[in-house]
């Protein structure tokens, strides 16, 4: 048991926890993972975008937990704490860590259930062109044969055009997550799913919208905290990788310089 947990849930009476939340996407990746169903193996994605602060890593993490407590069987509130810890492990922030579970999940020879990619546009924003094209390449390559690596794969970012251009052009399902009543002190949120479905054409879509879940943002402790400091840890490996990017350039133009002829 952890106490932790308890004393977090005991201190919100209101508070629903996993068993009592039922997202409208859960039954949609259980219907197209290989081992969970005799329909054919499938694929689905969402780009969770929304201004900062509103819940968009929250969603996502929450979302992963649930899929693990239904496929386990899960029935009481201990076991959240087992859910938690399969969220954690798949969400995915540094382009080595996604590319490292491609790998195992070719070797395992099954796809895994749901993966998060989570500050995307950090990690996998345009910017990668230019500063890391090895990068770039590898996602261009991989991305239309996702569905070999992973069943539902969600992805978080203030705005879909941040993403570098391999995200842009296979992924197109967003869940926009917006305020309710009360705005941030209200700590209820709003994720509207919206496809383009696109005509013969391929020019002219009508914008549908087939699921509106309402979500907590408040995630639990201690499990909040895990996912803020992978959070962390992420970005602070991201600024090192930049801070290194600049001084090799650095060194690059000091000897460009230096062989300069008279």
């Amino acid at each position: 048991m952890n106490e932790i947990f308890h004393d977090w849930i005991k201190e919100r009476p209101s508070f629903k926890p996993l068993r009592e939340w039922n997202p409208s996407l859960i039954q949609s990746i259980i219907d197209k993972h290989p081992t969970l169903t005799n329909k054919i193996h499938g694929f689905m994605h969402r780009i969770v975008t929304g201004d900062m602060g509103y819940g968009k890593t929250t969603l996502a993490y929450k979302l992963m937990a649930k899929l693990d407590y239904v496929v386990n069987g899960y029935t009481t509130i201990d076991e959240e704490e087992y859910s938690y810890k399969f969220a954690l492990d798949n969400m995915i922030y540094r382009p080595n860590d996604l590319f490292n579970r491609m790998e195992r999940s070719l070797d395992l020879d099954q796809p895994d259930y749901i993966w998060t990619i989570d500050d995307a546009s950090i990690h996998f924003g345009r910017q990668i062109y230019r500063k890391d094209r090895d990068t770039y390449d590898t996602l261009e390559d991989n991305l239309p044969t996702i569905r070999e690596y992973v069943t539902c794969l969600i992805i978080t970012t203030p705005k879909l055009n941040n993403l570098a251009k391999p995200f842009r052009d296979f992924f197109d399902k967003k869940i926009k997550i917006t305020l309710e009543e009360g705005g941030m002190k209200n700590h209820t949120r709003r994720g509207k799913h919206y496809f383009k479905e696109y005509y013969p054409d391929d020019v002219h879509y009508v914008i549908q919208h087939p699921y509106d879940d309402r979500y907590s943002c408040l995630v639990p402790e201690p499990f909040y905290t895990w996912m803020h400091d992978k959070k962390k840890d992420a970005l602070r490996d991201y600024h090192k990788w930049k801070r290194d990017k600049q001084i090799k350039k650095n060194d690059e133009d000091d000897k460009e310089e230096g062989d300069e002829p008279d």
